[in-house]
């Protein structure tokens, strides 16, 4: 297997003697960094420190931008891969935690709404959040089909799944699971979840 020429992750910080802006945090764990890695060299390019939890990263089919959940701060973090440059898509709602894109145009951003247990639906030509669903309590991890027509969602404290349909966001169907589910992913060869 061949390695990409540059890799970027989020990292925990663990709380003893953790420092940011000059402060010491004690007992318990931040995730608050992203790192650019090139690999080859082994070699961080870049960190950042983009608050509280950031969760779930996507990149696009260009390979020109990664959008980063950022779960404590309510906001989705967008890197340039090209320059490095960090800009922002604000107000998206409570708790963003994983993310899914729009595989045909890459013009829609999925995001799931933890805190809200919602999904969201961001234009990302205007970076506005143009629809929301309720899926049901805590939603955790999505998977979006191959088409662009259907997400699949975990909700947590539900002990679920919701099948979302993207062009109107109606949730459709709910499929009952084992105790707190995180995880999801789609067999496009086989059609399933």
């Amino acid at each position: 297997m061949k390695f990409p020429k540059r890799a970027i992750v989020t990292t925990i910080s663990c709380g003893c003697g953790y420092k940011a802006n000059d402060e010491k945090y004690i007992g318990k764990a931040f995730n608050r960094v992203l790192n650019v890695v090139d690999v080859a060299k082994g070699k961080e390019q870049l960190r950042l420190d983009l608050g509280s939890h950031p969760r779930g990263i996507i990149i696009d089919k260009k390979s020109e931008k990664a959008y980063i959940a950022v779960m404590g701060a309510g906001r989705i973090a967008v890197l340039n891969l090209r320059n490095l440059q960090l800009s922002w898509i604000n107000h998206v709602g409570s708790g963003p935690r994983h993310l899914c894109l729009d595989p045909i145009y890459n013009r829609y951003l999925y995001v799931t709404l933890n805190n809200e247990s919602n999904i969201a639906k961001i234009d990302l030509t205007t970076n506005k959040v143009i629809k929301k669903v309720r899926s049901g309590k805590h939603p955790r991890s999505m998977v979006i089909s191959d088409n662009g027509a259907v997400l699949y969602t975990v909700n947590y404290s539900d002990d679920n799944i919701s099948k979302i349909t993207t062009a109107d966001m109606h949730v459709r169907e709910k499929i009952s699971t084992k105790h707190h589910p995180i995880g999801i992913t789609y067999d496009a060869q086989q059609n399933e979840i």
